[in-house]
């Protein structure tokens, strides 16, 4: 059975949609993190030693507030951005266009009648004789 597209009808509506940029969220909060973990190593690394920590412990302990901060400083960034770009959002026109495919079956007899649909031969009618019931 072929199925042979006949028409397509097809409808156009215009809408009045608004147009703005917004910014990445993830992207500003994982540069922020990064950033933070850098200048955390930075003072690690470069200041002198206090006695009694590790340098390791202390870049670690460092690193993880610096991750903290910097992935909520880089959200607060994002917003403002996001608040800003809002307002220069511009309004333009759109077309929306639906297509709807009528489809013709060429298996129909001249009567309009549609041939009786194929049994399913993975569900059988009846189950087999031989099956003992439970």
């Amino acid at each position: 059975m072929d199925a042979v597209p006949e028409q397509e009808p097809e409808t156009v509506t215009e809408q009045q949609v608004r147009v703005r940029r917004s910014p990445r969220y993830a992207r500003f909060m994982i540069v922020g993190a990064v950033f933070f973990v850098i200048v955390a190593f930075v003072l690690t690394y470069s200041l002198p030693q206090g006695s009694g920590y590790d340098r390791n412990g202390v870049f670690g302990y460092m690193a993880l507030v610096g991750i903290a901060v910097g992935v909520t400083l880089g959200a607060v960034i994002a917003l403002v951005l996001d608040r800003i770009a809002s307002r220069r959002a511009a309004t333009v026109a759109a077309d929306r266009v639906d297509v709807r495919e009528v489809v013709v079956d060429e298996a129909l007899d001249t009567d309009g009648d549609a041939p009786a649909p194929a049994p399913d031969a993975d569900t059988p009618d009846a189950p087999p004789a031989s099956d003992p019931k439970p």
